[in-house]
């Protein structure tokens, strides 16, 4: 889409990036390949967050929230997993 670092209009922040490459049309291909390999990683991690898992067996995920009601700050998982206030 030509946006940020593909932008035609950004050589004086890609000189200032990449202060050894004289030419403009090879720091603009750097930082090209640069964003395609940031966003194949990005959309690799986005996969592995979408791949659905099965929690151990015998685990339980609970929330708890409070609203507008002091409640203790710390609590832990006691002997048979049940929650202990410790402050």
């Amino acid at each position: 889409m030509g946006w940020g670092l593909a932008s035609s209009q950004q050589d004086e922040v890609l000189k200032s990036l990449l202060p050894d490459v004289r030419d403009l049309i090879e720091r603009r291909a750097i930082a090209v390949d640069h964003l395609r390999k940031c966003l194949a990683r990005a959309r690799q991690f986005q996969a592995a967050l979408d791949v659905l898992a099965k929690p151990p067996d015998g685990f339980e995920l609970r929330l708890i929230a409070g609203d507008a009601v002091r409640t203790p700050t710390v609590v832990a998982i006691g002997d048979g997993a049940s929650l202990e206030v410790l402050q």
